[in-house]
């Protein structure tokens, strides 16, 4: 009795594992419905939690409640907006309905289309000035931002999409 409860235990526990893991291990960003893996940018903190079952951190502050994913590669502000980063290691653990992560300026716009706003910001303590390139494209959702590296020529180390509209970025980033 006891060995047949041991074994039924190590195959359930085996089986477990990938149920609880597999949200977190197949990824997928959505960059025309502006879903995670079908997650909605405006959902609760109790639905992200439920969809992605994976270790992370949690932090607050004026902007919203963030939950960092960093071995995925993937960082959330509960109900606004989900950030993939292709330079943080280990990097996004996923993919991208449009695989822009690594790419160049012009691959970009091949695969988006016009850019509506663009953005630079300085980055501290460099004595080259060098400064990063943001990129803002307004979807029905909200608004997708490409973040370019800051050498030349550049490519993208980041993708954000956020229901936030184009104009309220505007002062963000001006």
């Amino acid at each position: 009795m006891l060995k047949a409860f041991l074994v039924s235990a190590v195959v359930w526990s085996l089986g477990a594992g990938p149920v609880l893991a597999g949200a977190c291990d197949k990824l997928f960003l959505d960059l025309d419905k502006g879903t995670l893996n079908g997650v909605k940018l405006t959902a609760s903190l109790a639905e992200v939690q439920k969809a992605f079952p994976c270790p992370h951190t949690r932090s607050k502050d004026q902007f919203g409640e963030h939950l960092f994913f960093t071995e995925q590669g993937f960082y959330l502000t509960v109900g606004k907006s989900i950030l993939v980063s292709g330079v943080d290691e280990p990097g996004f653990m996923g993919d991208l309905s449009k695989d822009l992560l690594g790419k160049g300026v012009l691959e970009v716009g091949d695969l988006l289309g016009d850019v509506a706003y663009t953005a630079h910001q300085s980055i501290s303590g460099s004595e080259q000035g060098a400064r990063y390139r943001f990129a803002f494209y307004p979807r029905p959702w909200g608004t997708l931002i490409v973040k370019y590296s800051y050498f030349s020529p550049a490519y993208v180390e980041e993708v954000m999409i956020t229901t936030q509209k184009l104009a309220e970025l505007k002062k963000l980033y001006p």
